[in-house]
């Protein structure tokens, strides 16, 4: 069996190691720990010193780079950023399921208070649903015991971002939002959240509601640092008799070859007006799309 295990590692670091998107190493998923899984992190460390090895097994790091866990809590989350010490991931957490992933913001904001909690990954991707028909003929997505399998997950293979038919679920959209790398808050605030590159491939544009549009505009956003942000001056917007919003949005300025503007989820601010824009008493609200 180590031989085994050894040999599927040396294939999988052979084949992957010129593979620039591959950050780390992962000796495996649920495997429990021992000597096995130890000789193949020993094997990665010797053959590609360059990348850290990873494995949840390893609950007391003694071969692994990295200190990982499943579904932590944000009060467990919030000890080992306080204790410091190794990277923290959550190779598996918010789980998609139902109404979820939940607690996104508190995660969020406990990966960026702690240097040492490099966030994690959700649990799933996609809903594990087939398309099938009623007597009907309307289409629904069986799972968990719907193909008359008497020992099945029930709804545990419906619990990704993605619904069955690939399109998004609520769940993705809020998670976006939550880890977006653009954020306007309160106060035209812009805050640039990427780790290496500015905003200047983006483009800021308003639009002021009272029903109906009423007046847009382009923002002039100066240069952003990554980790920086800028406060802008308030456009010069119409007088407001009633509820009036306004809503700041950053988008793609033109393609690029990884995304189109067509296709790229934007970020989102919005800014309830109560009054006369002079008076400036606004109310954020961030929005999803």
């Amino acid at each position: 069996m180590a031989r085994r295990l050894l040999d599927r590692m040396i294939r999988m670091v052979e084949r992957d190691k010129n593979r620039p998107s591959v950050i780390m190493w992962s000796l495996g998923n649920e495997a429990h720990t021992g000597k096995d899984l130890a000789e193949m992190a020993n094997w990665v460390h010797r053959r590609d010193p360059s990348r850290p090895v990873h494995y949840e097994g390893d609950s007391a790091c003694e071969y692994v780079d990295i200190h990982s866990w499943m579904y932590a809590s944000h009060a467990e989350v919030e000890q080992i950023g306080r204790d410091g010490g190794m990277p923290f991931v959550q190779c598996e957490y918010a789980h998609a399921m139902g109404n979820g992933p939940g607690g996104r913001l508190e995660y969020r904001e406990l990966f960026e208070r702690y240097p040492n909690c490099h966030g994690g990954f959700v649990w799933e991707w996609i809903d594990h649903g087939i398309a099938q028909h009623d007597a009907q003929g309307r289409e629904f997505f069986a799972y968990g015991g719907d193909f008359g399998e008497p020992i099945h997950d029930g709804s545990f293979v419906i619990d990704g971002l993605l619904f069955p038919d690939r399109t998004p679920s609520p769940g993705l959209l809020g998670f976006a939002k939550a880890i977006e790398p653009v954020r306007i808050s309160e106060a035209l605030t812009i805050e640039n959240h990427y780790d290496v590159i500015g905003l200047d491939h983006l483009m800021f544009t308003w639009v002021l509601e009272e029903g109906v549009p009423r007046a847009s505009g382009v923002l002039d956003v100066p240069e952003v640092a990554p980790r920086a942000s800028v406060r802008l001056p308030m456009p010069q917007l119409p007088a407001t008799s009633r509820e009036a919003w306004l809503t700041v949005t950053a988008a793609l300025a033109d393609d690029e070859p990884h995304r189109c503007r067509r296709a790229r989820r934007a970020d989102r601010g919005q800014y309830r007006l109560h009054a006369h824009p002079a008076s400036l008493r606004l109310t954020f609200r961030p929005v999803t799309i």
